[in-house]
């Protein structure tokens, strides 16, 4: 009979642990994290008097065929003097010439 006793306290005790543990963690606010998101790692701009077709394709919205309209175009007129001289390459358009800017330079 004790030992039925000892066992039914045992049962009640381990039983109000897990409840207050679950209650507790439930109430618990949540903490925000400060940890600011990783800084993007600089991207190389690309030259666009120098690069090659490879290195043009890398750009958003510029294919393999493009990207030799642009050697194309550089060979015959000369080096490009400004970046925005890019959309005079035909099939740039101020869209996709918008798009590059901010990763292509001249030198």
């Amino acid at each position: 009979m004790k030992k039925h006793r000892f066992n039914r306290i045992f049962v009640t005790f381990i039983f109000i642990s897990f409840i207050m543990t679950v209650t507790s963690s439930l109430s618990a606010s949540p903490t925000k994290t400060t940890a600011k998101p990783a800084a993007k790692a600089p991207t190389q701009l690309i030259n666009i008097n120098t690069a090659d077709i490879t290195q043009l394709t890398k750009l958003p919205g510029i294919g393999p065929s493009l990207a030799e309209r642009i050697v194309k175009y550089r060979k015959e007129s000369g080096a490009f003097k400004t970046p925005q001289d890019l959309g005079k390459v035909k099939g740039i358009g101020e869209k996709k010439l918008a798009k590059v800017l901010n990763r292509i330079t001249v030198k």
